[in-house]
């Protein structure tokens, strides 16, 4: 695992990372040491267009089906956590 975005409270965007045709990664909330998460965090999951970024998708640690998001389609990408209440970070595998 590699924690693209550290765990804090604060609104926060992670590296761009490119995927190539035929990779993936899995996109995963992480908690705090001793803490857990919630149900309240989320993070958005977005892709580089020629506009800009636009969000394709969520990571939240509720309801459990969204707790992680596989990604396979080649592109640029990159994770936005906003400010929120309790201490969560990012991981990518």
């Amino acid at each position: 695992m590699a924690l693209i975005i550290p765990v804090a409270a604060g609104e926060a965007v992670s590296d761009e990372f490119v995927l190539a045709d035929g990779e993936g990664v899995s996109i995963s909330l992480a908690a705090g040491t001793g803490s857990f998460l919630s149900g309240n965090e989320v993070a958005e999951v977005q892709y580089k267009a020629n506009s800009g970024w636009s969000t394709i998708g969520y990571v939240r640690a509720w309801p459990i089906e969204l707790r992680m998001l596989v990604l396979q389609a080649p592109g640029t990408f990159r994770v936005r956590r906003p400010a929120q209440a309790r201490a969560v970070g990012v991981d990518l595998t």
